[in-house]
């Protein structure tokens, strides 16, 4: 692949991720690819003493070569640097608070990516299990908002909040008062949008009866 294309195809991606926040792990695979290919070409891949990718001295080596040659490449392969590495150290963050039920974890992988909505439908989730009804819908109305203006794909969405409603430990014994009622009410919610945007009519079936549980069992919150 020659230099031309490959400058094309990184400020390409570089530029959509700016705007993309819920782009799937095999794009990033497919930047970082591309990213190794143009560092081997210009002689700047850099590794720490283990043979991981150092971001920082990569940088560091793009910065000299970058003073020395105003080389525009050069610049499009330290933007995308900047982008991975941030996508994935908020990603590493995020996956420890899930694991880990940290909310201060996921609360600053939501601050680096703030337009990230699968973050914020799995911090709602964990609020909702701490209680904190009202940070639990502040969460969901972002990662909603976020969905609508992305025209993010609605059966995604509505599988990605299911599941993370559904980590929550003994979520099938929430029975009492307003958590109850946050729950089902947003079950039901993510229910229904998956019954209405599913193109497989056993899928659909499916949606529908959780719906139908989901309802019964918000009317029955005591």
């Amino acid at each position: 692949m020659n230099g031309a294309i490959i400058r094309s195809l990184i400020v390409g991606l570089v530029m959509a991720a700016s705007i993309l926040e819920g782009c799937t792990q095999k794009d990033w695979q497919l930047l970082r690819g591309w990213r190794d290919e143009w560092m081997e070409e210009h002689n700047l891949r850099v590794t720490d003493d283990q043979g991981e990718f150092d971001l920082g001295r990569a940088l560091g080596a793009g910065i000299n070569y970058l003073v020395s040659e105003r080389d525009p490449e050069v610049e499009a392969a330290l933007g995308a640097y900047t982008v991975i590495d941030n996508i994935n150290r908020s990603d590493k963050l995020m996956e420890e608070g899930r694991q880990n039920r940290d909310a201060e974890k996921m609360d600053q992988a939501i601050t680096n990516r703030p337009g990230d909505w699968t973050y914020r439908t799995s911090r709602g989730a964990l609020a909702l299990e701490y209680g904190d009804i009202e940070t639990a819908q502040q969460q969901f109305a972002a990662a909603e908002a976020i969905v609508q203006q992305g025209n993010i794909d609605p059966v995604w969405y509505a599988n990605q909040g299911i599941s993370d409603l559904q980590s929550i430990p003994g979520a099938e014994h929430i029975n009492y008062g307003a958590p109850c009622r946050a729950y089902y009410e947003q079950l039901s919610y993510y229910q229904a949008v998956l019954q209405q945007s599913a193109t497989d009519p056993q899928e659909k079936a499916r949606a529908m009866a959780a719906w139908q549980d989901a309802q019964a069992k918000l009317k029955q919150c005591k």
